[in-house]
């Protein structure tokens, strides 16, 4: 009997604002209830979530402080800088 051996592949993933995403689902908040909050329409805050198009500083602060009125105590780090996951610890 044969036995394959598979080469790990490393991956790695950039996970554009999770933290937005998070805090949205955790509120049950939509992109037209979030496009409200940063006065633009539906579809530029799903191209802006979606990394298609960047917040600007004053989006940036309007969105942190929607949340902070919401209990939560964030950063612009927290919210704006991208999470890059990857497999490489991961054993096969």
């Amino acid at each position: 009997m044969r036995t394959q051996h598979f080469k790990k592949e490393v991956v790695s993933v950039i996970k554009k604002f999770h933290r937005i995403r998070e805090l949205k689902a955790k509120y049950g908040i939509t992109d037209f209830e979030m496009s409200k909050v940063i006065c633009c329409s539906t579809v530029s805050m799903s191209n802006k979530i979606n990394g298609a198009r960047p917040f600007n500083i004053e989006e940036a602060l309007r969105i942190i402080l929607f949340f902070e009125n919401k209990g939560e105590q964030i950063t612009f780090k927290e919210l704006f800088f991208n999470e890059v996951v990857s497999n490489e610890n991961i054993s096969a």
